[in-house]
């Protein structure tokens, strides 16, 4: 199992960890868990890197994503892509 991708305010805190398990090409699709701090996209159906308060993503090898796209599709469903 590949390490998490994780969602970081922007003071560089992690507020949220997502873990792939599927995908279909350009999305991955995954489960999100919360952290502390995630409060303010909690409620949100979509959140990007220009999300506001904004948001960076890191992969699951340590790597920043420049751009990206987040949809729940349930409380612990996500999609995601980036680009």
């Amino acid at each position: 199992m590949s390490a998490p991708w994780t969602l970081l305010d922007a003071g560089g805190a992690r507020v949220a960890e997502l873990c792939v398990t599927g995908g279909d090409f350009p999305w991955l699709h995954g489960t999100i868990r919360p952290l502390p701090g995630f409060g303010p996209w909690a409620e949100l159906p979509e959140v990007s890197d220009e999300s506001v308060p904004p948001l960076s993503l890191v992969d699951d090898e340590g790597e920043a994503v420049t751009g990206f796209w987040i949809v729940r599709h349930g409380p612990a469903e996500v999609g995601w892509r980036f680009y």
